[in-house]
Order: structure tokens, then C-alpha cells, then sequence
């Protein structure tokens, strides 16, 4: 007998700053063990793209059926893992306050309409930690007893642990690790609340089979069959789409002696001229303008985003001389921390 399936949903990651995003393939889905355990218990198979994921649900062995052989008829979650392999995606996309061991945890806020629906548009904000399923928390020692209550994602307390109070001799803030074991419960949002006489304090985390430090993500699709949603194509499709990152953008100016009495530091300006009605970038300048040394620095008045195509981008001295045409723009090659989640890119240019 010939097996039959036909397309359920789909999960793609699409990027800003990489045009529509659609063929960008630096990211990579894949499904938890425990989202491969509800594959196989509705007979459903996946299959692994450029940035995304498609899943094909078995029909009945009926010609040209469309029906589920084994349907999703009350609510599950299917859990994806979502991991950069572009070692250039912290300067490229818009992913804050993220590094080893935390995940950004994503959910779908409708599954029964058909077409696209957006999972997730903008930056990534706020990670949590990311953990396998028995792992060790740090809390905070208190002068009176405590606990750590730890609830799932409902609110629902599904285990306590003892917490010693802080012993003579021991500093203030001093932590202790505690050890929660989530193997009964699975993968899932879990949060350890400690509750002590001042507090409580929350630690949010995230747990897994498939716990490795490098995952940025972990998209959880709720999904049912229903009357909304017949599985005809076309299927539907669950967009995550990411912001692109933008930072301060620096242009270093150097005039060659010979040239600073006709180009002087303070009378050049750098211009943004855009494509049709869009609003030019602003540059002004950073510092002072030094004529007797030929420096001048411009910075971007806003954060720009690294963009797909070429932006011209003139340095010019008004009212009409064009000194050079076309700059070169930055890229992620020349990226820089200049404060906390704040980054700038430079371009050196010579008269």
C-alpha cells in the first residue's frame, strides 16, 4: 500500500535584514525529542528547509484523500528548535541580551486560520535560561527558612524544595544550589519562584532532552484540527520574523595635506541620498572638526540597519562639490561594543 500524506503546517524563520528572508539559511528548525514523539503518535512526517520546517500529516489510504489518518483533535504543542548557524547573525539581527545557556521562547497566538499567521514580528527580547531536564539553580540564602516552589507554565506548583537559611559566618548574598529534576513533568517553561519572608524571587526556565548551549530559540506551536482548517493547500504557514539590527554607524575622515585647504574638516558633510520617497539617514558630525589636522568624524543621527543593497552615501562640500561618491558601507566585520547591547560599525575614509 502506497502512503499518502499532504502538507500540514509550516514553521520559517525570515530575516529583515536579508530581503523577504524567504531563502536565507541561517538558521536551522528542528523538532524537540519530545515534538518527534507527537509526530510519530499522529503520523506525521517533517521535513528540514533553508530557515524553516514543513510538516505532512498521513491520509487515509483513500485516492486523493485529504483527510488526517490519525488527526490532532485536541490541543498539543509542537516545540521547535531554532539555532543560528551564521556566526554573523548577532550583528545582522535584532537579538538582545542573548548568549550560552539562555533561549528565547516563542508561542503562536492562533493556529486555526488558514494562510500565514505571524508568530513573532521584531526584536528578540528577554531570554530565559535554557536547561536539561535535572539541572542545579543558584538561590540566594536567606536569614529564615525558604523554598523553592517550582510552578509550570499553567501556575500549577508541581514540586518544593528546601531551602537551609544562611548560617553564622556566611556572607550576605551567599547562594546555595538547589537540584530540580523535571524529568516526570518534560520539556517546557517552568519557573523556580525561592519564597522567603522578603521576596519571592523568579528564575525562569526553560527545559529540555535537548538541552545545548548554542540554541537561540525554541518556537512552541499550538495546534489542533478544526473546522477553520481543512489541511488544502495552501497549508499553513507560521512566520517568525526578526528585526533587523541596527547600530551607530561611524565615518572617520581623513584629508591628505595637500588637500586640507581645499576640502576643510569643518565644511564637509556627509549625505544619505535615498531611493524614492524614503527619508534620508542623517549624519552629523562627532566631536569636533579638526582643520588643522584634516579629522573629521560623522555619526549616524539614529542606529541604521545593515542593509541588503547598497545605499549611496555621498561626502560632500556645500554647496554642490561632491568630494567622493558612493562610500563604502559598514558591515558586521568592523562591529564594536561601545556600551552594554549597544554596537557601532566605522568606515575609514581618505581624501
Amino acid at each position: 500500500m502506497r502512503l499518502r500524506f499532504h502538507p500540514l503546517f509550516g514553521l520559517r524563520v525570515q530575516a529583515g535584514f536579508a530581503g523577504d528572508g524567504n531563502n536565507y539559511a541561517g538558521f536551522s528548525v528542528t523538532p524537540t525529542d519530545g515534538c518527534k514523539k507527537l509526530l510519530d503518535r499522529f503520523a506525521i512526517r517533517y521535513r528540514q528547509e533553508p530557515s524553516g520546517i514543513s510538516l505532512y500529516y498521513q491520509t487515509l489510504p483513500i485516492d486523493h484523500s485529504i483527510v488526517a489518518k490519525r488527526p490532532v483533535v485536541t490541543e498539543h504543542v509542537f516545540r521547535f528548535l531554532i539555532k543560528a548557524i551564521d556566526p554573523a547573525i548577532n550583528g545582522f539581527a535584532d537579538i538582545r541580551n542573548w548568549e550560552a545557556d539562555t533561549i528565547y521562547v516563542l508561542r503562536n497566538p492562533v493556529y486555526n486560520l488558514p494562510g500565514e499567521m505571524i508568530m513573532h514580528n521584531g526584536p528578540l527580547l528577554n531570554p530565559r535560561r535554557f536547561a536539561p531536564l535535572s539541572f542545579k539553580q543558584p538561590v540566594v540564602l536567606q536569614p529564615g527558612a525558604s523554598y523553592v516552589d517550582i510552578l509550570d507554565d499553567t501556575g500549577v506548583s508541581v514540586g518544593i524544595l528546601p531551602v537551609r537559611p544562611i548560617e553564622a559566618g556566611e556572607a550576605a548574598g551567599s547562594k546555595i544550589e538547589v537540584v530540580a529534576d523535571l524529568g516526570k513533568q518534560g520539556e517546557g517553561n517552568y519557573t523556580l519562584r525561592h519564597v522567603f519572608a522578603g521576596g519571592p524571587a523568579d528564575y525562569p526556565v526553560f527545559v529540555s532532552s535537548d538541552y545545548e548551549p548554542a540554541v537561540l530559540a525554541v518556537a512552541g506551536i499550538l495546534y489542533q484540527n478544526g473546522p477553520a482548517y481543512t489541511g488544502a493547500t495552501p497549508a499553513q504557514q507560521f512566520l517568525i520574523q526578526l528585526a533587523a539590527r541596527a547600530v551607530d554607524w561611524f565615518y572617520e575622515v581623513y584629508i591628505h595635506p595637500r588637500n586640507r585647504t581645499l576640502y576643510p574638516a569643518n565644511q564637509l558633510q556627509l549625505v544619505h541620498r535615498p531611493e524614492g520617497a524614503a527619508p534620508p539617514f542623517g549624519f552629523s558630525v562627532s566631536g569636533v572638526a579638526d582643520n588643522v589636522n584634516g579629522r573629521v568624524t560623522f555619526k549616524s543621527d539614529l542606529p541604521i540597519s545593515f542593509p541588503n543593497r547598497a545605499l549611496q552615501l555621498d561626502l560632500i562640500r556645500p554647496p554642490t562639490t561632491v568630494v567622493l561618491p558612493r562610500l563604502p558601507m559598514p558591515s558586521t566585520g568592523t562591529l564594536i561594543q561601545t556600551a552594554p547591547q549597544q554596537l557601532a560599525s566605522s568606515v575609514i575614509v581618505n581624501i
